[in-house]
């Protein structure tokens, strides 16, 4: 990662994932991407895959704080997590699926934390965060409640 990068313009991303997919939840993830995105010119730098290692540091959202994550993109995340990563200053957006590296450029064309006029993006006035929905719904959900 380039660690001279203009803070104001660059965030360092972590995506859970399982081979090169968006892992569904981020409770039991060991395996991470990194990406630095560039959010004025919408690329992405360095995308690393990086392990967890529990015996080392037995925190996960500690673990991300201690290697400079800023926010955090993921398929499905428990609110305790949610929680405990905005504690430590790491922003959180959920609901994605798909290739971690499709996933990113999708999230950087969408511009979410490029927007620094807003208080806080991904929380409403709930103090929940917002739900990506996935485009055309889960297949298996629409077909349940009908009856033949």
């Amino acid at each position: 990662m380039n660690s001279n990068a203009d803070p104001q313009k660059t965030v360092l991303i972590a995506v859970p994932c399982y081979g090169s997919r968006v892992l569904p939840r981020f409770g039991q993830a060991r395996e991470f991407f990194f990406a630095e995105a560039d959010l004025v010119a919408g690329t992405l730098q360095g995308l690393q895959r990086r392990c967890w290692d529990l015996y080392d540091e037995p925190h996960l959202v500690r673990w991300l704080r201690r290697e400079g994550i800023e926010a955090v993109l993921c398929g499905g995340i428990h609110p305790r997590f949610q929680f405990a990563l905005y504690a430590e200053g790491i922003q959180v957006v959920w609901g994605f699926r798909g290739e971690v590296e499709e996933v990113l450029r999708q999230w950087l064309k969408e511009g979410d934390l490029a927007n620094e006029n807003q208080a806080n993006p991904f929380i409403d006035e709930t103090g929940c965060q917002p739900r990506r929905m996935i485009r055309g719904g889960c297949p298996r959900r629409s077909n349940q409640g009908e009856t033949s």
